[in-house]
């Protein structure tokens, strides 16, 4: 799996270079049977931009089940552009639901313990948001 990553304030991103020297590196090592699949937090056009291309076996969008159920960054809009879009429609999209929510105050999560028993109800209601 790719994806984009911030460390010590620089912020690492792929581009079609980048995923065409681990496909070759992948071809050329005997493991032209390994699936690049590239990873989005959000509707970050440009990101989505990168997962259609054809270089990119699959998607995985990250989002915590409470970014699921309040849309937050458009993670709907998303959704639907990778099952609509035909240069995605026919990729397999993995779902990355973070078992325990950033930690804060109970105000700052509306009031939501973020305890286990509540992220598998806040799982649940994102599962019935996702039907759009």
């Amino acid at each position: 799996m790719l994806y984009d990553e911030a460390r010590n304030g620089t912020v690492w991103k792929y581009d079609l270079q980048d995923v065409e020297e681990v496909r070759d590196w992948l071809d050329n090592n005997g493991h032209a049977d390994v699936s690049i699949v590239f990873r989005l937090t959000n509707n970050d056009q440009e990101r989505l931009r990168l997962a259609q291309l054809s270089i990119v076996d699959g998607v995985l969008i990250e989002a915590s089940a409470t970014r699921w159920v309040e849309d937050r960054f458009n993670i709907h809009t998303l959704l639907q552009d990778l099952w609509t879009d035909p240069s995605t429609s026919s990729k397999n999209i993995y779902f990355q639901i973070p078992r325990s929510e950033s930690p804060g105050s109970l105000s700052q999560r509306n009031g939501i313990p973020s305890s286990p028993i509540n992220q598998y109800v806040e799982t649940r209601r994102a599962l019935w948001a996702m039907k759009i």
